[in-house]
């Protein structure tokens, strides 16, 4: 079956995975794939009660958690655009970013909500609370909104990027680009129903949303939330309980372990140091050190992910060998 919408896509894997785990939160709920579905109609009648019609933009700004994903398939799969917007932003460019998208509404987390104006507050439609989809804030309607379906073409998605070089920029994503990246991804390296997925990135960046959440909730598979930042001392515990078959990091992560964990071992002694300089045993080493790893990360990976910046040479070297 090809999937050309967001959603064809969220209507074909609630029906077809309907009892199994689409995201759990790490010691925390499980939410079923039909529960999704339900969820998304809640979302979608609170946003049509509010006024909102399909074409009109929804700023989603909320840390990583099952709803997240819950409110990004309830308003692209309504025929609106969503607008993902990275955590870390200023209250001044999130600002920026509210008014240039001309956002109707505003699903947002706890934390997050705090770093908003006043005045960006009432320039909304509704403000719907990520944890528990209730309303934070509203103005009367004049009329009811309705949802569409969605065509390929229609746009789907406004990603702002990180504004390293500039002001944070809008890219406009159809329902046609999004789905492409399904069959992509697929011919790359298939995703099972029985994949376990762990999920560390910031949801609004394209590169966990799209391969980390939109790939394995096409396929049937399972996605665990982290509530607090992927240090070493949170991560093991956790690796070693979600055991994951597929993670997505940056280099800094993957970076932290190689020095902390193999490089020091291998450089803490004059003897180590000798060894380690010597070709077939520094790739021996790395063997050892690899299978040692990969019980950390919980012995059942297929799949990690290393983007959204360079990886250190020496890192990239331990990892192939």
């Amino acid at each position: 079956m090809t999937i050309n919408t967001l959603y064809e896509l969220v209507r074909n894997s609630v029906e077809k995975f309907a009892s199994k785990v689409a995201f759990s939160m790490f010691e925390g709920d499980d939410v079923t794939y039909a529960e999704v579905g339900r969820r998304i109609e809640k979302v979608q009648e609170i946003l049509t009660g509010a006024g909102l019609r399909a074409g009109d933009k929804v700023a989603l700004l909320s840390s990583n958690m099952p709803n997240w994903g819950v409110c990004y398939f309830a308003v692209t799969s309504a025929g609106m655009v969503a607008v993902p917007i990275l955590p870390d932003f200023s209250t001044e460019e999130l600002e920026m970013i509210i008014a240039h998208s001309e956002a109707k509404a505003l699903m947002v987390s706890d934390k997050l909500f705090a770093k908003l104006a006043k005045s960006t507050i009432e320039s909304l439609h509704i403000v719907i609370r990520t944890k528990n989809l209730g309303v934070i804030a509203s103005r009367p309607a004049a009329e009811k909104g309705a949802v569409g379906i969605p065509n390929p073409e229609d746009l789907a998605v406004i990603i702002y990027t990180s504004g390293t070089t500039s002001r944070p920029k809008g890219v406009m994503l159809s329902h046609a680009n999004l789905c492409a990246q399904i069959s992509m991804s697929a011919a790359i390296f298939p995703i099972f129903p029985d994949d376990t997925f762990l999920s560390v990135l910031p949801l609004a960046h394209t590169y966990e949303c799209s391969i980390g959440m939109i790939y394995p909730f096409s396929m049937g598979a399972r996605v665990v939330y982290l509530d607090r930042p992927p240090t070493a001392s949170v991560l093991m515990p956790t690796l070693a309980e979600v055991r994951p078959s597929v993670m997505l990091i940056v280099p800094l992560i993957i970076e932290k372990i190689y020095r902390h964990q193999i490089l020091a071992k291998f450089t803490s002694s004059g003897f180590w140091r000798a060894l380690y300089k010597i070709d077939f045993m520094r790739r021996y080493l790395h063997r050892v050190a690899g299978k040692k790893l990969m019980k950390v990360f919980g012995g059942r990976l297929r799949f990690l992910g290393i983007g959204g910046a360079k990886l250190d040479t020496q890192a990239e070297q331990f990892m192939l060998e």
